[in-house]
């Protein structure tokens, strides 16, 4: 999770979930059964961001279809990617920083996310996609999200649509205010027929890897764990084992499956052509 400097003023507020509701009023969600995989390896989150990287690009080489890094220039660190080829080149992007502060372990920020991030490749690198989805394992996101900012410079991409998983399993999830409204929408009625509590907050303090999709116009959508009272767990020593709680994790698991699925099976409104 990216903390603004300090010297800039930050305004906290909440908002309904029903001010969203207008935008996706036509969608059919239909039965939902989601489990969750194992995420007790949260907890086993490596010490350094060489280590954390070099697990990744293990884990991914081994199953990932298409693998391929995106050398930063600015850092020693690398975005890892893997694509998931769907019928159409328009692609989901799902991504996680997986870069830490000096400071604690990063369990919650972000090797949550980046565990998150991992079990949704497992689940969706054998389906029959329409649309294609690249999981993303951003670096530097702790350094002004020099690797979201890396990804978006390689004119080839094809992102119609982009899902942030930061910081997750402190509270129950967060929407950032700032994210695209038809993604808010339809996040938020999927967790309603979860029964998984979600809450829109806008919080100028903090950002993340969606933010730069969002100024490119590519609706992106911020999901976190991250409030005025939950920030005292992160880059601090505190973010250790045992920081994540695993039914929250699971809910965010549940929650994020299901957006995934059904971008991959319909794209945005505006990415139909």
């Amino acid at each position: 999770m990216h903390l603004k400097p300090l010297t800039r003023l930050f305004t906290s507020s909440l908002f309904c979930l029903a001010s969203f509701a207008n935008a996706c009023d036509d969608i059919a969600l239909g039965s939902i059964t989601v489990r969750a995989p194992d995420l007790s390896h949260v907890n086993d989150a490596p010490r350094s961001n060489a280590a954390r990287a070099r697990i990744i690009e293990a884990w991914w080489q081994q199953s990932c279809p298409e693998f391929s890094k995106i050398d930063l220039q600015t850092s020693r660190s690398d975005n890892l990617v893997c694509r998931v080829a769907g019928q159409r080149i328009e692609t989901i992007v799902i991504g996680a920083h997986y870069d830490k502060v000096q400071k604690g372990h990063g369990v919650a920020d972000n090797w949550s996310g980046i565990v998150l991030l991992d079990s949704l490749k497992k689940h969706f690198e054998a389906k029959d996609l329409k649309y294609s989805l690249e999981f993303v394992a951003f670096a530097a996101e702790e350094r002004d999200m020099q690797g979201a900012a890396a990804y978006l410079a390689d004119q080839t991409h094809t992102a119609v649509a982009m899902v942030n998983l930061d910081t997750l399993g402190l509270r129950p999830m967060i929407i950032s205010g700032e994210s695209d409204e038809y993604l808010t929408c339809i996040t938020s009625r999927i967790a309603e027929h979860l029964s998984v509590s979600v809450t829109v907050r806008n919080w100028s303090k903090i950002t993340g890897d969606y933010e730069p999709f969002l100024l490119q116009g590519i609706p992106a959508i911020g999901l976190h764990s991250v409030d005025p009272t939950t920030i005292k767990r992160i880059h601090q020593r505190r973010d250790r084992r045992g920081n994540v709680d695993m039914e929250l994790l699971k809910d965010a698991y549940r929650l994020t499956e299901k957006l995934i699925g059904r971008l991959a099976e319909t794209g945005l409104p505006l990415s139909e052509g």
